[in-house]
């Protein structure tokens, strides 16, 4: 077995109710390997509906450098994207959320990931001027996937936030 961010945590992910799956190395993007080689998987939206197997994930641990994405939607997983830097953004979307049991850091700010029920759309103001509408990440009529392992410019970054971060529901 390889020492890839998938075979490291990908299995307990899914044991967890996360519809994890493999992506290219260094990519964002779901990825398949076969003969050596990675390429894009186009039909990951599959696991928007179902968990990866045993059998899938036995496999997937084995190819080198397999990175890790959630298909969103499955067990209603939402993935809310705090793309800022500016930490009275940060400050004013954590106040309106309720603690994340699994984040993802980005190239600025991070990822929270949900179960549905916790996460909802929000209207909220910052210091009175500005107003954002916070929507969790979440297929309605498509399919959504968000990477949680390393970021292509930054440094690893799946980051449970207790031991028991990832509870199975």
């Amino acid at each position: 077995m390889t020492s890839s961010p998938y075979a490291k945590v990908g299995a307990k992910l899914v044991d967890s109710g996360f519809a994890a799956i493999p992506c290219r190395p260094g990519s964002k993007v779901p990825g398949g390997f076969r003969s050596g080689e990675w390429f894009y998987e186009s039909e990951w939206q599959r696991f928007c509906d179902r968990l990866p197997t045993e059998l899938e994930t036995d496999i997937w641990a084995k190819w080198p450098g397999a990175g890790i994405c959630v298909a969103l939607g499955f067990n209603d997983v939402v993935a809310v994207d705090i793309d800022t830097t500016d930490d009275e953004v940060i400050a004013a979307v954590e106040g309106v959320l309720p603690p994340s049991p699994v984040q993802k850091v980005g190239s600025k700010g991070y990822t929270a990931f949900y179960r549905g029920a916790d996460v909802k759309d929000t209207k909220f103001p910052i210091n009175g001027k500005k107003r954002f509408t916070l929507i969790p990440a979440t297929p309605t009529g498509g399919s959504a996937m968000r990477s949680i392992s390393t970021h292509p410019r930054v440094c690893p970054s799946f980051l449970p936030t207790s031991s028991s971060a990832l509870p199975r529901r």
